[in-house]
């Protein structure tokens, strides 16, 4: 048989990602069970051929995807699906209400990552050189099955960028609310 194990975390769907991540998140999963769950979504293999590997062939298989699991990713800006260029929102100051609305529902639910990825990243309709404008905003249901098809190391990208964003935001808004509370207390 022959089994085609994800090198990198490039090689890795979100889809993938977000199927292994419902069966860690199961009480009644066993190691084992986790074991060949892992091997099966990530190589495509079935989980009754999995079975039938030996267990060193298992456990080598298991570890190169731990590898391809942890594998740093830089933020980057733009990718393509189906032909499609997908470009990160470009100007955070921009943002409109519903996005940052969807955000903060999304951001918490790592079930829902590919409705948070249809947010963040949307399809580039005008480009030059580096910059670059995207979809107006209309929600998550256009392309938040699009984004499954997403490679995991954008995701990861863009989740550490964006969570460093939400931190600084939060800390400007903290700030905010200080000052306008001493303005208040003063007058």
């Amino acid at each position: 048989m022959k089994i085609t194990i994800p090198e990198n975390i490039s090689e890795i769907t979100l889809e993938q990602y977000l199927q292994f991540n419902e069966v860690v998140n199961r009480e009644d999963v066993t190691y084992e069970d986790l074991t060949y769950n892992k091997v099966s979504i990530f190589t495509g293999v079935k989980l009754r051929e999995v079975k039938q590997i030996s267990l060193k062939e298992l456990k080598e298989i298991n570890s190169l995807i731990d590898v391809a699991l942890t594998t740093d990713a830089p933020f980057k800006q733009r990718f393509k699906i189906d032909d499609i260029e997908f470009g990160f929102i470009p100007n955070f100051d921009k943002i409109i209400q519903g996005e940052w609305a969807d955000l903060m529902n999304y951001q918490s639910d790592e079930s829902k990552l590919n409705n948070l990825m249809a947010i963040l990243f949307r399809p580039v309709i005008k480009s030059s050189l580096d910059t670059y404008v995207i979809e107006e905003y209309n929600g998550t249901e256009k392309h938040a099955k699009t984004m499954l098809k997403m490679p995991f190391n954008y995701v990861k990208g863009a989740t550490g960028f964006f969570l460093t964003l939400l931190k600084e935001l939060q800390k400007h808004i903290q700030k905010s609310m200080e000052q306008e509370q001493a303005k208040e207390i003063t007058q």
